[in-house]
């Protein structure tokens, strides 16, 4: 009992942090080096620009648990990539590769160097992008 509610609790901190997000008036930029599964993908969703490095994987993994994402990922997903690319990952769970997520304009840029991924993602935030 105590891990569900306290699973609830998390969810609700999530849920309000990411409707904050939604209604922020500055553009929010994600900057991703490693893997946004799950609640982190749906961060990303959230934010208005994704930076990633080459090596970045993003994905719904709790599916493949019978666990629905529950922060508007799955919606947002199908927003930004079109509901065709969406839907797959949706279904599966499968790891999109950095290269196929700005394939479906999930990502913006790519780094190369995942040493210059701090330092590319604030030069683009003193631009107007």
């Amino acid at each position: 009992v105590r891990c569900v509610q306290e699973t609830e609790i998390l969810h609700d901190i999530f849920e309000e942090f990411s409707s904050a997000l939604h209604k922020f008036k500055k553009i929010l930029i994600a900057s991703v080096n490693g893997y946004a599964f799950g609640g982190g993908f749906e961060l990303a969703l959230a934010c208005d620009f994704i930076v990633a490095s080459e090596s970045s994987k993003f994905g719904l993994p709790e599916v493949t648990l019978g666990i629905f994402p529950g922060l508007g990922g799955t919606q947002k997903f199908i927003k930004a990539a079109g509901k065709g690319n969406a839907i797959r990952y949706i279904v599966t769970g499968d790891p999109i590769s950095a290269t196929e997520a700005k394939a479906m304009n999930l990502v913006s840029v790519i780094i190369k160097d995942e040493n210059q991924l701090k330092d590319e993602t604030l030069n683009l935030s003193l631009i107007h992008i």
